[in-house]
């Protein structure tokens, strides 16, 4: 709860940036989607990382592929949408 402009406002979705509980949900979050992703996937021979929020991977085989996998991973969660870049 907090008040602007003489208003009073209640945050009924999220948790606050810079929180550091945010931080470990974030963490926790990403950990069980990071499972399951590398679970669907056969993701052999390929690098992935990841800190926090930001992933970083290889892939080897189609663009076309991978768009399919990180748009069926944006189905997973209602309130949760992954915003990727594809380089060469």
């Amino acid at each position: 709860v907090f008040v602007y402009g003489k208003k009073i406002y209640q945050q009924v979705l999220g948790g606050a940036m810079g929180s550091s509980f945010t931080l470990t949900l974030a963490n926790i979050f990403m950990w069980k989607w990071q499972k399951e992703l590398v679970r669907r996937q056969d993701m052999t021979c390929e690098y992935y990382g990841r800190y926090i929020d930001d992933v970083f991977m290889t892939w080897n085989k189609s663009e076309n592929a991978l768009k399919q996998i990180l748009e069926n991973a944006n189905t997973w969660h209602p309130n949760i949408k992954l915003e990727y870049k594809i380089g060469k």
